[in-house]
């Protein structure tokens, strides 16, 4: 029992503590593909409360059996119309969808997103952790796809100095958002990951739709503003 460290086969390893000889409390496990989880553990199992970061994506909230569960927000990016746009979840999860109400921002500004709830400044976290930072780490390598896979996986693995450095470094929170650092947004009920029930959409030009959604269309009884043309419908949605 206590803290401790091991490497496991295949590569992956752990820092933390341990209960009767198994992962148990807190600790920081990293896969050989370059995912880092920190948070809780129960019985060899990732649940409880943390942090993921796997590729540009960081999810910090409830896990249970190593999926997301409960309450926990998603950042992560996405290709639209050629370029990279940041995309944030912030809401309930069931079985690692979305689930329950939640709000969806889009067009997210990459600076002052993530907060520590102590001492250390977002600044300095991101300084030591720089190669995971949000639309920075764009793949520059060249020939055959296994070389390429390669060098990626140099690029993302970590030394045990960085978990150790990762285990004792205080907790990150999502700092709140303000209506400059996204372009759109959408505010309302989802089931299995899609938009469905009732929500409000904020459109990045300005357009706003408040109503009934059904698997991530306009459905039912809905509003939709258009704002340029200064125009409004009230009445019912079909896919």
């Amino acid at each position: 029992d206590g803290e401790g460290a091991a490497t496991f086969v295949g590569g992956n390893r752990y820092r933390g503590q341990f209960q009767e000889g198994m992962m148990y409390g807190h600790g920081v496990f990293v896969w050989d593909d370059g995912t880092i989880y920190k948070g809780g553990f129960v019985d060899n199992e990732i649940s409880g409360s943390g942090e993921y970061r796997f590729g540009s994506s960081v999810y910090i909230g409830n896990v249970v059996k190593g999926i997301r569960h409960g309450q926990g927000t998603l950042l992560y990016t996405k290709e639209v119309g050629g370029k990279t746009e940041i995309i944030r979840y912030d809401g309930g999860w069931v079985n690692g969808m979305r689930q329950g109400h939640g709000t969806m921002y889009y067009g997210v500004h990459p600076e002052g997103l993530l907060s520590s709830r102590g001492s250390k400044s977002t600044a300095d976290w991101e300084s030591e952790w720089e190669q995971w930072r949000f639309l920075a780490a764009q793949d520059s390598a060249r020939g055959d796809k296994q070389k390429q896979q390669e060098q990626q996986k140099q690029q993302k693995r970590i030394t045990h100095a960085e978990i150790n450095t990762l285990y004792h470094a205080e907790p990150r929170i999502f700092a709140p958002l303000s209506s400059s650092q996204y372009t759109g947004r959408y505010d309302g009920e989802w089931v299995a990951g899609r938009k469905h029930g009732q929500g409000r959409m904020q459109y990045a030009n300005g357009d706003v739709y408040q109503g009934g959604w059904q698997s991530d269309s306009k459905h039912g009884e809905g509003t939709m503003c258009w704002r340029a043309q200064g125009q409004k419908y009230v009445g019912e949605w079909m896919d």
